[in-house]
């Protein structure tokens, strides 16, 4: 059997026991009718401690190894999504360890993780490599069906963008929540992952978040999309998937600066796996993403009392929340009156909060107005909107008149 070559230095002897050992398993795991079911023996000697066998369409990896030092085999799952181990180790550890029959050795570090299932084997006697040869054998196979019973489960979270100038997907959006997404780069999407779609232009934000429903849909299966293509070049299916909207996400925070600043590592071009503190963030940003209902300007209210019952009747002007997307993106959560940050003063509970203040009060406004959200619309805290409103003889304030007024308190 054929020696895979890893360096170009001649091979020490210390390697050449490791390559006799892995000739000898790769042997004896060919003829093991149920390892080849599972996996795919390998056709090499290898001279390292290990062998890898990737198994879960990639999401992680078996490795056998041996160690004549500490006289060890071992069988390790190798995780390449840290995210998933997590899972693993926090919900169906004790059942894996049950099922196994004994105690795992469970390791994570920031970029990797690995489960390890070890037992002592007298290695350094070539008479003794049967028994660890068999103990590889099962065990590998016992890992990796014990670990495919949950992996499933595992859903992971992706990051994909789209340009408007190619696809109208708002336009798209507007009539259907479901779209077949192409999948050049063929990517592992499963049944159950959540895809964060991401308008690279004009936008830069996070738009929608989708599940994903299907996965290798068949070309004469595929949504036709083509009325909202603007795409010169069609590109060939590949691989594609089925997602389906959950949410559609107005929120500033998740626009490109932000996500930047909680790590983004470049441009959002091919889909990527979302991981640690971007996800985080991504996630209870949108937790809290705020009702436009929470900032409601009230005006031409009439107060009825009819005993202890309170009624109250409001005229109210429709919202136009992308307006008031669009007033945050290019203004920020800064009070523009007296500066006020709520996630500063506040932690996490004050992210995302700030009123939106209409400059020509909205009581003039028409139906058919149309708002310039830049120019007609300025965000507030709370108590300088209020202040704006009551304002000066019947008149509502301006933005500079109230910051004169807080500068000069002493002269009123």
């Amino acid at each position: 059997m054929a020696i895979k070559e890893v360096n170009k230095k001649p091979i020490t002897d210390k390697q050449l026991v490791k390559s006799k050992f892995w000739s000898k398993f790769n042997s004896y795991s060919q003829a093991s009718v149920e390892f080849c079911k599972e996996l795919t023996p390998h056709p090499y000697a290898d001279t390292r401690k290990y062998q890898d066998y990737a198994v879960g369409h990639g999401a992680y990896h078996l490795t056998l190894s041996v160690d004549f030092q500490k006289e060890t085999c071992a069988v390790g799952v190798y995780f390449r999504d840290v995210e998933s181990w997590d899972v693993y180790y926090s919900e169906y550890r004790e059942s894996i360890e049950d099922n196994i029959g004994t105690e795992l050795e469970w390791t994570r570090h920031k970029t990797k993780a690995s489960v390890y299932l070890i037992e002592s084997h007298k290695v350094n006697n070539e008479e003794e490599w049967e028994d660890a040869f068999e103990f590889l054998v099962t065990a590998a196979i016992e890992m990796k069906q014990e670990f495919a019973k949950y992996h499933s489960a595992i859903k992971k979270y992706w990051l994909v963008s789209w340009n408007e100038q190619d696809f109208r997907l708002h336009d798209f959006m507007e009539k259907y929540d479901t779209i077949d997404w192409n999948n050049i780069a063929n990517n592992q999407f499963n049944i159950g992952d959540v895809v964060y779609l991401y308008c690279s232009y004009p936008e830069q934000s996070i738009r929608y978040k989708m599940v994903v429903t299907r996965t290798e849909v068949p070309e004469e299966e595929e949504i036709d999309d083509e009325d909202f293509s603007l795409s010169d070049t069609d590109k060939p299916s590949q691989h594609v998937y089925r997602i389906k909207r959950t949410a559609v996400i107005d929120e500033p925070l998740l626009g490109y600066k932000y996500l930047l600043e909680h790590g983004l590592n470049g441009s959002v071009r091919s889909p990527r796996i979302l991981r640690g503190e971007l996800l985080n963030y991504i996630k209870s940003t949108i937790a809290k993403q705020p009702s436009d209902s929470d900032f409601e300007e009230l005006s031409d209210t009439d107060t009825l009392f009819e005993g202890a019952k309170k009624t109250v009747i409001v005229n109210q002007y429709e919202r136009n929340q992308e307006a008031r997307r669009m007033c945050i993106a290019a203004n920020g959560y800064k009070c523009k009156v007296c500066g006020m940050d709520f996630e500063k003063s506040y932690g996490e509970i004050g992210r995302g909060f700030i009123h939106v203040h209409h400059i020509v009060p909205i009581s003039t406004i028409g139906e058919e107005y149309q708002l310039d959200p830049v120019k007609d619309l300025v965000p507030v805290c709370p108590n300088c909107h209020a202040m704006l409103h009551r304002g000066i003889d019947g008149k509502v304030l301006t933005v500079d008149g109230l910051k004169k007024l807080i500068t000069n308190k002493d002269k009123i």
